[in-house]
């Protein structure tokens, strides 16, 4: 319970402080107790600080002590999906329960296909944090084109650009487009 009385330490002076600064030090120091890798003043990733404090905050505030084993069995046929979820939602909760969860977890749904036997296996996943693709290099930009000559109908395009550009770029993407029309 060192790192959550400590991060409520923290909010209190927050919240309470009539200073213009505060210094987070008391909590950086407990923090770095347990996380040692993140002791120094090196640089590090912010996801992975949130990561292990999320994790350590999880762990002192868990309402569960003696976490059960069962084991979970996929989707049943007769049951639909809000069923199922339901189900592994409050076997997870059987072993993880606390105001982290609540805030910060949820579930998603796994589909796997047997290529040999074509059986599909469902069941849902907890997740703290979900890893999502970065889009393609380039995005597609839809603009409405008026011509000077105000009888001339306007017309709409789409034109490929680079995901980072300038509205120099842009404007010079678009002056390209139209000159060979």
């Amino acid at each position: 319970g060192e790192v959550v009385t400590a991060y409520h330490d923290l909010l209190q002076s927050l919240w309470n402080s009539t200073e213009r600064s505060l210094s987070p030090s008391l909590f950086r120091g407990i923090f770095i107790q347990f996380a040692k890798q993140f002791s120094g003043y090196a640089q590090h990733d912010s996801q992975e600080v949130l990561t292990f404090m999320l994790d350590k905050l999880h762990e002192d505030l868990n309402k569960i002590s003696r976490k059960p084993y069962f084991e979970i069995k996929v989707q049943e046929h007769t049951e639909t999906d809000e069923q199922a979820s339901n189900r592994f939602w409050k076997c997870y909760l059987l072993r993880e329960n606390s105001i982290i969860v609540d805030l910060f977890h949820g579930q998603y749904k796994n589909k796997v296909l047997c290529p040999q036997c074509k059986k599909v296996s469902t069941t849902y996943e907890p997740f703290v944090f979900l890893s999502l693709p970065i889009p393609s290099e380039k995005i597609i930009f839809k603009y409405k084109y008026f011509p000077l000559d105000f009888q001339a109908r306007h017309e709409e395009y789409e034109l490929p650009i680079a995901r980072v550009f300038s509205a120099e770029t842009l404007r010079n993407d678009i002056a390209k487009h139209h000159k060979h029309k």
